[in-house]
Formats: C-alpha cells, sequence, structure tokens
C-alpha cells in the first residue's frame, strides 16, 4: 500500500498544479499566453518537477522503512507501522539530517 499511497499523491499534485499552471498561463487576466504544443509541454514539466519534488521525501522514507522492516522486524499491526512512520522519520533526520 505504500508505493499506492504514494503514487496518488504524485498524480494528485503533478494534475492539480498542471491545471493551475495550465489556466494562469492562458488567462486573460494574467499571462494571457497563446495556449500551444510547447507551453503544454512547459507546464507539464514544471508540473512533474514540483509533483516530484513534494513526493521524493515520502519515497526516501517508505523505502527505508522497507528496507529496515525486511531486515530486522516481521509484519506488524497497522497502529505500530503507523508509529514506526513517525519515528523512522525522526531517526532518518537524526542520522543524516534535514537534507537527507
Amino acid at each position: 500500500y505504500p508505493t499506492l499511497y504514494a503514487m496518488s499523491i504524485f498524480v494528485g499534485v503533478q494534475q492539480s498544479s498542471y491545471d493551475y499552471l495550465r489556466l494562469y498561463a492562458t488567462s486573460r487576466q494574467h499571462l494571457n499566453l497563446k495556449p500551444s504544443v510547447p507551453l503544454f509541454i512547459g507546464c507539464s514539466v514544471c508540473a512533474a518537477t514540483l509533483s516530484q519534488t513534494v513526493v521524493y521525501p515520502l519515497d526516501v522514507l517508505r523505502r527505508r522503512m522497507q528496507i529496515k522492516q525486511q531486515q530486522v522486524l516481521p509484519k506488524h499491526s497497522e497502529s505500530v507501522i503507523h508509529h514506526r512512520t513517525w519515528l523512522a522519520l525522526q531517526n532518518i533526520i537524526h542520522q543524516n539530517g534535514y537534507r537527507s
């Protein structure tokens, strides 16, 4: 399920930001640009970059938790996994710093 959650967040942020950028660029009140293929590709690139920036830290956390869980612990209940998510985030920031 963690991969499904990450993908749903990625797609949601990407689609929302693409729609916002496209409407902002073509709106008469804002940039008033003529709709074109390069404009839409540019909006897509910006939306994908923003979405990846939002989702990447969550993806790193998910991967580290999966590796740690495979190395140490058997299957846990939902409440333990949820509690471990917060602890995993705290440990990553403590050991590797905020930028890791």
